[in-house]
């Protein structure tokens, strides 16, 4: 059964759209008819959103079946909306919470982000690591908001299937690991290995830094093997994601090999 969504509830829903209303209620917003299908069934649907010219033109039953749908005017929806041309529907879902001990195992793949905060990256790399295999991603203070719409979107759904931790403290996560026997693997300009020299098979976290500046100090100095990717011409550097997203599938081969 759908209803209509009243001015109040608009206004509630409108506070999803900063950070600060995210991280105050716990909840999210994923927009679009594609990354809206990716939510598993087990994860908490608040409620749709759906304006009246998606209503007209589509069966609402799918998303009746698993919570309540309530429809908006156009305007209406376009507020709340964080695209150029909205397909109008969106979810509003519950943040979900992952503990750093779930995701070490014998053989885990993790990977480690410090102060990325660039959305793209933050949410390309979130889902390569899912198509990966990785066992989650990790992102430190500092980084891009983990639900915000942009991440969400560049991510393509994968923050549904792989664990992400946000807000993590670096330090402390390296201590842990490490006293999980879990390699530590950065990603540095003055690495001295290249990623075909890493040993990836064993369990390892594969840390990336920001883009402006890389790896902090502290956290370069904690790395077991410290690697550069080799770069040919006049490349100084790569782009934080695809730099991740190599010693990622590095990673790969080796474990497949």
């Amino acid at each position: 059964m759908s209803r209509c969504a009243t001015n109040n509830m608009i206004k509630k829903l409108l506070r999803l759209v900063s950070k600060k209303g995210r991280d105050k209620s716990g909840l999210f917003i994923v927009e679009g008819e594609k990354f809206v299908a990716e939510i598993p069934d087990e994860w908490q649907t608040e409620c749709f959103i759906i304006s009246e010219s998606f209503a007209q033109k589509h069966s609402l039953a799918v998303y009746e079946n698993k919570a309540c749908v309530y429809i908006t005017q156009d305007y209406q929806f376009i507020k709340l909306s964080d695209t150029i041309t909205p397909q109008g529907i969106m979810a509003i879902c519950g943040k979900k919470t992952y503990t750093l001990e779930n995701l070490i195992t014998e053989n885990c793949l993790l990977l480690l982000c410090e102060a990325l905060a660039d959305p793209g990256n933050a949410g390309m790399l979130i889902r390569t690591a899912n198509a990966a295999g990785a066992s989650g991603v990790i992102f430190t203070q500092g980084c891009a908001d983990l639900y915000s719409p942009k991440v969400i979107r560049a991510a393509a759904g994968a923050i549904f299937h792989i664990p992400c931790l946000e807000h993590s403290d670096a330090l402390a996560v390296i201590q842990l690991l490490k006293s999980h026997r879990v390699v530590i693997a950065a990603a540095h300009l003055k690495g001295r290995i290249t990623p075909y020299n890493a040993d990836l098979k064993q369990a390892c976290c594969i840390m990336i830094g920001s883009e402006a500046s890389g790896l902090s100090p502290e956290l370069s100095a904690l790395a077991d093997i410290i690697i550069k990717i080799p770069m040919k011409a006049k490349a100084e550097s790569l782009n934080a994601a695809v730099a991740g997203s190599i010693l990622l599938y590095e990673a790969v081969r080796q474990r497949n090999s």
